[in-house]
């Protein structure tokens, strides 16, 4: 990460911009998920997941995701700017957030005695282009505080 003396005042406004963004997808994420999630025969899902506010926790994962991997490839390495290396970073971010969602979504389905097997996978993989777009937009706004990838991937 560069210095704060090195950057401009346009670097931490996208950076604040990005966290901004995300704040809105964690705050909204009962509005984001539950239309594209809802099933009109099996709408007991749906409620569930509202009722126990597991949409929530969906989006605090895919966010987090989103971040650490981004913060990792962008401001820790900071060494690898390549585009291929951009793209192994978007894997793991796009990767481990539905895995992780699948795996809390299953277990705690499990200990409500609830068989969502199948639309746990589908949500899964909802959350997964949910993470592709955020991860996307938030190396996008974070980049410029890079000192070697502030140009990966474009």
């Amino acid at each position: 990460m560069k210095s704060f003396s090195s950057t401009n005042a346009k670097n931490w406004v996208l950076f604040i911009v990005a966290l901004v963004i995300t704040g809105l997808f964690i705050g909204l994420s009962d509005y984001i998920f539950d239309p594209i999630a809802y099933n009109a025969n099996d709408y007991l899902f749906n409620d569930s997941m509202y009722n126990n506010n597991m949409y929530l926790m969906c989006a605090l994962i895919a966010s987090l995701s989103s971040w650490i991997c981004a913060i990792l490839y962008y401001w820790i390495i900071d060494k690898w700017d390549r585009w291929f290396h951009w793209i192994i970073f978007m894997a793991v971010a796009v990767l481990a957030a539905p895995t992780i969602i699948f795996y809390y979504l299953d277990g705690v389905f499990y200990d409500m005695d609830l068989l969502y097997y199948s639309e746990t996978m589908w949500f899964s993989l909802l959350c997964m282009a949910a993470t592709l777009v955020l991860f996307i937009c938030v190396s996008f706004l974070i980049k410029g505080l890079s000192r070697n990838c502030s140009k990966t991937p474009f």
